[in-house]
């Protein structure tokens, strides 16, 4: 099974979202492939591939231990960014501003107990919605519009609840996510 550790997003910023998105889609035709909002999610931790039988309970252990007495995360979305980077970018990314520091410690705490138990989440933690893949360098107009928008919906006020342990199953139509776990930030 294909694991992650993730947050889903409001209704009203997922809204919000799409309106600054919506006028902007036309103007990178296909060098894109946008991420619908029913698909938008916080990762805390990405876990890949777990064929262990056993490895389930651990990671419902570890969530409720980070998220006990923590409490809903609140977040100021930011500005825009890009994997590797906005010049080159494989991945277009809206960041976050205010309380990102906060993500930062809880991830921390997660991957701290996932590790005790032999887990190797990957990669460096840098919070983001995905907004895009990038299939072909988008028009510099376009990403310059995107851009702005998005630091126009900077500020924008998020919560997170809680955690939920997800699966992902690829496929030639795109990624979709199950729940199988939600540990509630209290």
């Amino acid at each position: 099974m294909r694991l992650f550790i993730a947050s889903r997003v409001s209704e009203g910023v997922l809204a919000g979202i799409e309106r600054f998105l919506e006028p902007l889609r036309p103007s990178f035709g296909d060098s894109v492939k946008w991420v619908p909002a029913r698909d938008m999610h916080l990762t805390w931790v990405f876990l890949g591939e777990v064929t262990e039988a056993g490895a389930i309970p651990a990671v419902r252990t570890r969530m409720a231990e980070a998220a006990g007495g923590w409490g809903r995360v609140n977040v100021e979305l930011g500005g825009l960014g890009g994997f590797p980077s906005l010049d080159r970018p494989r991945v277009l990314w809206l960041g976050f501003g205010a309380g990102a520091d906060k993500l930062s410690e809880l991830t921390r705490r997660l991957r701290e107990g996932l590790e005790k138990d032999g887990f190797r989440p990957d990669g460096e933690f840098v919070p983001h919605l995905t907004l895009a893949r990038v299939k072909a360098g988008p028009p510099a107009g376009a990403l310059t519009a995107l851009s702005g928008a998005a630091a126009e919906f900077a500020g924008t006020k998020e919560s997170f609840f809680s955690l939920e342990l997800m699966e992902s199953r690829l496929s030639a139509a795109g990624a979709t996510h199950r729940v199988l776990y939600s540990s509630v930030l209290a």
